[in-house]
């Protein structure tokens, strides 16, 4: 889908610009996660740095944005790329409880004594509201030619331990131990599922996909976007101001299960200038 869908829309885009009907933007939504398993900063400009990937939703969505950078000089083209996206900052509100939910909904249940993990590694979340207005932001305000930008929490992104940290806090657990991806493969994963009930070899089953996620050594720059957004009052705020709420909202509606009625933010997040 993310790259035979890319591969259509492309050349519907061609077909409409041939036609004289009007295209103005083709904005394809990517992810800061075309990084895979890149070491270090990783920029707005960069695409290609030999990295290798985790799965194929990474290895997808890099192979998209290549076909749409081969079009580049026919269509006007506008590449957004947000990291991994979380409920509203104001309410916690969302219908996707994906990402970054199901290892939050493991760890409450007890699942993970230990995880393989660096404690130092960022953690890159952006609340769905940041995400929205930044995308109209840049669709209503770029211009002719092809731009990339990272929709992420750049140098405010916090990191496993601190979100091991609010996680312990707020579901009144005690935290996990940290030890090496390969120690925890060759030893620890093998006992634990030997070891566990039913219910936790779930939880450890579902989520183990996004365990490298916690031993990453990528941090994405966000200094093209962050120029152009906050001009227009448009920041990322740090995961550390509305945790709680994210919490709150997954409990509230079981994790999904009892999805309440959408409830409208507070204030538009274009508006918000604090942290």
């Amino acid at each position: 889908m993310n790259v035979e869908g890319t591969r259509r829309l492309l050349e519907f885009a061609e077909l409409c610009q041939r036609r004289g009907q009007g295209l103005r933007r083709f904005c394809h939504i990517s992810t800061a996660y075309v990084a895979g398993d890149h070491a270090g900063e990783f920029t707005e400009d960069q695409l290609e740095v030999g990295q290798g990937f985790r799965n194929a939703y990474e290895r997808s969505k890099f192979e998209a944005e290549l076909l749409v950078r081969e079009r580049s000089a026919q269509l006007p083209i506008l590449i957004l790329r947000p990291s991994i996206v979380v409920g509203e900052r104001s309410s916690g509100w969302t219908s996707s409880f994906n990402v970054l939910y199901p290892p939050l909904k493991a760890f409450a249940r007890g699942a993970y004594p230990v995880i393989p993990a660096r404690r130092s590694t960022p953690v890159d979340v952006v609340p769905v509201d940041y995400v929205a207005d930044a995308v109209y932001e840049l669709v209503e305000g770029s211009k002719d030619g092809l731009g990339v930008y990272h929709l992420v929490s750049g140098r405010r992104a916090t990191t496993v331990g601190r979100l091991i940290g609010h996680s312990a806090r707020y579901f009144r657990r005690r935290p996990p131990h940290l030890v090496s991806p390969p120690i925890y493969r060759r030893l620890l994963h093998p006992m634990l599922i030997r070891v566990s009930g039913e219910r936790q070899r779930r939880a450890l089953r579902r989520t183990e996909s996004l365990f490298p996620y916690f031993s990453m050594r990528v941090r994405f720059d966000d200094r093209r976007a962050r120029s152009r957004l906050e001009r227009a009052g448009i920041r990322a705020p740090s995961l550390d101001s509305y945790f709680d709420r994210l919490l709150d909202f997954a409990d509230y509606s079981r994790w999904g299960r009892s999805l309440p009625q959408r409830v409208a933010p507070a204030s538009p997040a274009r508006r918000d200038r604090g942290p």
